[in-house]
């Protein structure tokens, strides 16, 4: 988990051997299969938790392997007691959490910036880490790359902020563009016809090749994306990958969910590795929320993405009240 200098977006691939400037809060770490979505909702808490993080340029150092990487010690009891706390945290909530390199952790902890080419700072100067980012080092397929799965402004909001219709309605017309089918909690509410519940985010399903177009829609809302599912599987290639399966976040901590398909005639098929499968016509449907019209999954399709995993009471109201929508 780092702090980065330099402004990273979720999905950015960059050279191991050329780091945009950052100083590294908790070190290398293997996550079993799964883990990713609960280390992202650890970061998230504990970036919400942690306000705005600083440290002075101290002096030069050299570091591993053979005292060949130079390095700017960073002079910042707060990292300490963040590192610590954050550590702790993904040893405690993350199955199977633990540092590739023990040694390099709570007391061992060394803040510092690698000397890189470009601008360095002097000692004496101060650094401002406004956020966090997860990173996947060596993805599948990229040797030698880095992948930013998650990012968290320190200080900002610690979400399950409600999203009211009023919001859906803003988001739906800067998605305007792009088609998109309201699913999730917002979904049943839709075809319903009236809000059952508050709402901590909206789902949203949308094809694969518009992707680009609603990442840069989200991000003239004020969304951008916070993390990806574990579901996720990248999209192009290059410096900038697309995500998925992911949630974009604005400054106010409400969420915006979204799953790209790809159809095969009128079937949608997620293009992550969801196990769901939906049924021909699935995305068919029509509801209303804040008395606007909005297109959405059927009540069939509804049921068929709340099965598989453990549902939260709010939920279990929710396929009640889908069965009851289903039957007619």
């Amino acid at each position: 988990m780092v702090l980065p200098l330099e402004p990273l977006e979720v999905g950015d691939v960059v050279d191991r051997a050329a780091w945009p400037a950052h100083v590294t809060l908790v070190g290398n770490a293997v996550l079993t299969d799964g883990a990713t979505d609960t280390a992202a909702a650890v970061l998230r808490a504990f970036a919400a938790a942690t306000p705005p993080l600083s440290g002075v340029v101290a002096e030069e150092a050299w570091f591993e392997p053979a005292a060949s990487v130079r390095v700017d010690l960073v002079d910042a009891p707060a990292l300490h007691v963040a590192h610590t706390a954050l550590l702790t945290a993904f040893e405690r909530h993350v199955e199977g959490y633990a540092l590739l390199l023990p040694t390099h952790g709570r007391a061992g902890y060394r803040p510092h910036r690698t000397v890189t080419a470009g601008a360095r700072p002097a000692p004496g100067d101060v650094l401002a880490f406004p956020e966090a980012l997860l990173v996947e080092l060596d993805p599948p397929g990229m040797p030698g790359r880095a992948l930013i799965l998650a990012r968290w402004p320190l200080g900002g909001a610690a979400g399950a902020t409600e999203v009211d219709a009023g919001e859906v309605h803003r988001v739906l017309d800067v998605l305007a563009d792009a088609p998109r089918w309201v699913i999730g909690g917002w979904g049943v509410d839709a075809l319903a016809g009236e809000r059952t519940r508050p709402h901590h985010d909206l789902d949203l399903l949308v094809e694969a090749d518009d992707l680009a177009a609603v990442l840069a829609a989200l991000d003239r809302a004020g969304y951008r994306p916070g993390f990806v599912w574990s579901e996720n599987r990248w999209q192009g290639e290059g410096d900038r990958l697309l995500p998925s399966a992911f949630a974009a976040v604005d400054d106010a901590g409400r969420e915006v969910d979204v799953h790209a398909v790809r159809f095969d005639g009128d079937r949608p098929v997620p293009v992550s590795a969801s196990s769901v499968v939906l049924p021909v016509g699935a995305l068919g449907a029509t509801g209303r929320i804040g008395g606007r019209v909005v297109r959405c999954a059927t009540a069939d399709a509804e049921l068929v993405m709340h099965e598989g995993y453990p549902l939260p009471e709010r939920q279990e109201a929710d396929v009640a009240l889908l069965r009851r929508l289903a039957a007619g």
